[in-house]
């Protein structure tokens, strides 16, 4: 009916945060858009959403599509803030010092980084364009907050309570409903996603998270096609997480997120010793450990080698768990000739300065003992001794 009408005139089909859609119903709604233009050329489509659903509009819609990288600029920030406040519908209750502060503050906890110095007329001086990268919404959650309250000194609190990461636990709380509320897989991959961005002993890769969570604890190979997509991580954590472009690392939308996250001591279970597996099983895969030591695999091929050989053993040490000590007693026992002892060693300053020993095994034994010293002080002595 639709097309019919629309073949009449010039049409403009307008649909703001498509990602907001709950997946199972985004796909209908993506595929009858793209049967609109089919019948109705004069008809255009116009949709914004968070970057990891582009792929699948790509895929849904195809043809010709134009995406535009939307990034609002600090004078947008600050434009909104000011119009905040001017509508502000207890005005009494606002000074300029307070106005002064909300600016400064509200303003620095919703950008990313912090480098440089701009010029502000009547305002603090904050970062440069080119490094800050605002969020509508946590400026809005911001501002609500403060405004919401009644009287001069309960806005300024909550304003300070902000700067300290505690004035966005609603907003969290209602996002974390939100995972719950799909199904069981999905929790449990959003969930899993966030324990490791939050307690990873560096900023991952992309395709080292999504490896990392492609293990299977228990599993005595490693099946490449369990390993999830990012976007399908990205969805699962209803916006919690992002890739950082500029780093290729995926982290938390904000600092914010992980104090709060650290407040749910229930959230995540036996967080070091469920990495600690995950890292030794995927160690102790038959996929891995048919690799030959030399030469090392490209990242590509085999990304969470690297990560799973260096940090098993702080993980482990942290928490430490019968299965921990069974699979690192297998690991341990052919340790001489696993890539991991040569992943580790590549990765030491130490260990750069011995490419000489890349074309041999010998190499992976001349540092064994080293090495296994190395991983003792960072598991327990007691057990690697044993």
């Amino acid at each position: 009916m639709f097309r019919t009408v629309a073949t009449r005139m010039r049409t403009f089909i307008c649909i703001d945060a498509i990602d907001e859609c709950a997946p199972e119903h985004r796909v209908v709604v993506l595929d009858s858009l793209g049967q609109i233009p089919q019948g109705s050329p004069n008809t255009r489509v116009f949709m914004t959403g968070r970057p990891h659903v582009r792929s699948e509009i790509e895929e849904r819609l195809g043809g010709p599509e134009i995406f535009i990288s939307v990034e609002p600029k600090r004078e947008d920030v600050l434009s909104y803030l000011l119009e905040r406040l001017r509508k502000d519908t207890t005005p009494r209750i606002m000074n300029s010092k307070l106005e002064v502060d909300i600016m400064k503050v509200i303003l620095e906890m919703s950008s990313e980084t912090y480098v440089g110095e701009g010029q502000w007329p009547s305002y603090p001086k904050t970062g440069s364009d080119r490094f800050f990268k605002y969020r509508f919404l946590l400026v809005s959650l911001h501002i609500d907050g403060v405004l919401r309250e009644v009287t001069i000194s309960r806005r300024a609190a909550r304003l300070m309570s902000m700067n300290k990461g505690q004035g966005l636990g609603g907003a969290y709380d209602a996002t974390l409903e939100r995972i719950r509320s799909q199904g069981c897989e999905k929790v449990e991959l959003a969930l899993a996603t966030l324990m490791w961005v939050c307690h990873s002993e560096r900023p991952l890769r992309p395709d080292e998270l999504c490896h990392a969570l492609g293990v299977e604890i228990g599993s005595t190979d490693f099946d490449p096609g369990q390993i999830p997509l990012i976007d399908t991580l990205l969805c699962c954590c209803q916006g919690l997480i992002m890739v950082d472009k500029e780093a290729s690392t995926v982290r938390l939308i904000h600092h914010t997120l992980q104090e709060y996250l650290s407040t749910l001591p229930d959230l995540f279970t036996k967080v070091h010793s469920t990495i600690a597996e995950t890292c030794l099983t995927y160690l102790n895969s038959q996929r891995v450990k048919k690799l030959p030591p030399h030469p090392l695999p490209n990242d590509q091929s085999m990304p969470f080698l690297k990560y799973s050989s260096r940090y098993w053993g702080t993980h482990a040490k942290r928490e430490l768990s019968d299965h921990i000590m069974s699979l690192s007693l297998e690991l341990l026992s052919s340790y001489e000739t696993h890539i991991s002892a040569i992943s580790l060693l590549r990765q030491s300053p130490v260990g750069r300065d011995f490419d000489d020993c890349s074309g041999s095994v010998d190499g992976a034994s001349l540092f064994s003992g080293l090495l296994c010293i190395f991983l003792r002080d960072r598991c327990t002595s007691d057990y690697v001794n044993g």
